[in-house]
């Protein structure tokens, strides 16, 4: 993952690439010949990204319609059966997911999305069968297993997780996070751009980690820009590391405090919205968009560019932040 961001000379599009199983978009590629088109992907997402759209089954050659597939567990390790014939299918699934990951890794994508339970792509909760049929466990389809285990810090997410505001939303600010670092690293770059890069992602860092956030400031110092490949590749990884896991809101509103203290020839009955404001989110009583908002608004006034430029008021385009109680 972080050597594939490495590798990213001439990379220069404006919207983040995304990975997605193709039935999500309307293709019937099913096995019955349907489609399971996800109409808030289709609608509100794909004006704000590539869609780079894949079938594993497809490409395993299984044609459409075909016979519907399960995951065994069976005394040699984990199979994939057809339900019906019992024809094993794991070692043309092992080679084509490799074939399918090297190719996403060519289209240097930011993320992706996965359509739930199927024995491919479900990252979670598809059924393991044991040889008479009785489901004995639950776990990841198998392309989607080898998926993650290529790319382990690349944004990934089902279907059925982008109904849920903070699980989306947190979905959201990696891949657009992966996208800077893609264009960061797109040209030649230098010390001062990759300090550049930090301060603009300084709060959203803060939101999520202080203390790694911290450590991963040392490395300009520890470690010399002269030593490029090391360099990038620490910072990459320690930045990917962090954001991999959603903040907690008393982390955010440290962040969110911390920013407002930024704003300190505000006016004071400003400054005291701004905290009730911060005060009501913590409690969850409204979303972070609103504190976010009023910071925008009076940083946006005083024309204060050092908290303009912060990735943590807009991690993604807005339009995409539904009205929720989400921390992100």
């Amino acid at each position: 993952m972080v050597q594939s961001l490495l590798e990213n000379s001439g990379y220069s599009i404006k919207r983040p690439k995304v990975a997605i199983s193709a039935c999500l978009l309307g293709e019937e590629v099913r096995y019955d010949g349907d489609h399971k088109k996800n109409e808030f992907l289709v609608q509100h997402l794909e004006p704000h990204v590539d869609w780079v759209p894949i079938c594993p089954e497809v490409e395993m050659g299984m044609g459409i319609p075909r016979e519907p597939i399960e995951i065994r567990q069976k005394d040699d390790g984990v199979r994939l059966v057809g339900r019906n014939s019992e024809k094993d299918w794991s070692a043309t699934s092992l080679e084509k997911s490799e074939e399918l990951c090297n190719l996403l890794k060519k289209e240097r994508i930011s993320g992706a999305i996965f359509k739930s339970k199927s024995p491919s792509c479900g990252l979670k909760q598809v059924p393991r069968f044991g040889e008479d049929g009785v489901e004995l466990s639950s776990g990841a389809g198998l392309f989607s297993q080898y998926f993650r285990n290529t790319f382990p810090y690349l944004p990934i997410i089902q279907e059925d997780e982008v109904e849920a505001d903070d699980l989306r939303q947190h979905w959201l600010m990696r891949v657009f996070a992966v996208h800077r670092l893609r264009l960061l690293l797109a040209s030649p770059w230098t010390l001062e751009d990759f300090k550049a890069f930090h301060q603009r992602e300084a709060f959203l860092l803060l939101a999520h980690n202080r203390h790694a956030a911290a450590h991963l400031e040392e490395i300009f110092v520890k470690i010399p820009a002269t030593k490029r490949p090391e360099f990038a590749g620490t910072y990459v990884l320690g930045f990917l590391k962090i954001i991999s896991k959603p903040p907690a809101r008393r982390r955010i509103a440290e962040a969110l405090r911390r920013l407002s203290a930024c704003l300190s020839m505000t006016a004071e009955d400003e400054l005291s919205d701004l905290e009730l404001s911060i005060s009501r989110f913590q409690r969850r009583e409204i979303p972070i968009s609103r504190p976010l908002q009023l910071i925008s608004d009076i940083a946006d006034k005083g024309r204060i560019e050092s908290i303009l430029s912060q990735s943590f008021l807009n991690p993604f385009p807005k339009d995409l932040l539904k009205t929720s109680n989400s921390p992100l």
